[in-house]
């Protein structure tokens, strides 16, 4: 019966009050517990834009199970405990015991050591070294020792979330919150870059919104070249992505990013007013990096009326060349396709890391000829 007591510990319905049962006995204490796997899933509605939660890191464990035990004491026994089961555990397996919800005391220990700047490795095995010590007590003052499940590394994450959510957002809808810290970092000498709209056609919310801090606009202004590259998937919409400009800094020679643009809609237009917007703003590059993506190509090109160089970043030319090269390189009978293959593939590499235009144009011609 051990795995009938782990799974139905969790969920608990208590009765307050007293009763008699249907043998006449008067019943001074009930508690029943459900099985966590009870119920049945919820489905939640979207209502408006941002009105989302965060998606959950596992499918929902409702399956309806019919499962649960019953506690009583009677008034005429008050020194013993009844428990009673009741159905059978369907649907579900009872070996996973490592999805149940934690203890309370468990998240009220991992937050506050989380808020203490507690490393995670460290949290882990602070909580389950206390779980251990708890079992252990248990094994020594009850005849059915209670268990505990080890804390995970995602548990910690769990109640880090919590935390970020509390301290981040300024209100319940996702886009209402952002507006809010727009006005607090304008607030703040930032300059902010906000658009919306819906797509009566497609019924998607398009947004996009972006900021930048004084010290970073400075160094922006002062730039002739940097990098603009997008990150995927950076929040629970789809399609959103995260547009960042990188420069070299002036003093560390090191990368530093600058701006920040968030948008779902992927065409060249939230990128073309987030420019056009930094231009305003004193913005004149005379050379931009950028991966092999037409929209910010496009962008970049209507804002300052093709008077900027686009570069490609190497690693994107490499990739396409490797490709490429595989593809469409064919050799005769008895050669080694391999060795062809990174014969040319180590002639053009050192093509691209050449300085000296002169040479560059010497290998290419003997590329060429070879």
């Amino acid at each position: 019966m051990t795995p009938v007591c782990i799974i139905v510990e969790r969920k608990r319905r208590k009765v307050d009050h007293q009763y008699y049962d249907g043998k006449g006995r008067r019943v001074i204490f009930t508690e029943r517990f459900l099985c966590a796997y009870s119920g049945k899933k919820r489905i939640q509605n979207q209502s408006a834009p941002g009105d989302r939660t965060r998606p959950r890191q596992e499918k929902s464990k409702k399956v309806d199970c019919p499962a649960k035990l019953e506690v009583k004491i009677y008034e005429e026994d008050p020194e013993n405990v009844t428990l009673r089961f009741y159905g059978q555990h369907d649907f579900h397996d009872l070996r996973k015991v490592n999805y149940l919800p934690l203890e309370n005391w468990v998240k009220i220990l991992i937050k506050d050591r989380l808020e203490e700047g507690v490393d995670v490795p460290t949290i882990v095995d602070l909580v389950n070294d206390k779980q251990e010590k708890k079992k252990e007590e248990s094994a020594r003052l009850e005849h059915s020792p209670r268990l505990y499940c080890d804390v995970t590394y995602e548990d910690i994450y769990n109640q880090y979330y919590k935390i970020m959510v509390c301290q981040t957002r300024m209100a319940e809808n996702d886009f209402s919150s952002v507006g809010l810290w727009l006005v607090e970092l304008e607030s703040k000498s930032y300059h902010t870059f906000l658009f919306g709209q819906s797509n009566p056609d497609t019924q998607v919310y398009n947004f996009g919104f972006g900021f930048i801090t004084p010290w970073q606009l400075e160094l922006l202004k002062r730039a002739r070249s940097f990098c603009l590259d997008a990150t995927h998937h950076v929040t629970i919409y789809p399609n959103t992505g995260m547009y960042t400009i990188v420069l070299c800094h002036e003093v560390t020679g090191r990368g530093v990013p600058v701006a920040y643009l968030v948008t779902n809609d992927q065409s060249e237009e939230p990128v073309r007013k987030w420019l056009m917007d930094l231009k305003d703003l004193g913005v004149s590059p005379t050379q931009i990096t950028v991966d092999c993506s037409k929209a910010e190509a496009n962008a970049i090109s209507r804002t300052w009326n093709r008077s900027v160089a686009i570069r490609l970043y190497a690693w994107h030319v490499v990739r396409a060349w490797q490709k490429n090269i595989k593809e469409k390189v064919i050799v005769g009978d008895g050669e080694d396709k391999r060795a062809v293959i990174n014969a040319i593939f180590a002639d053009i590499r050192d093509m691209m890391y050449e300085e000296d235009r002169v040479e560059f144009f010497n290998r290419l011609e003997k590329f060429h000829t070879d």
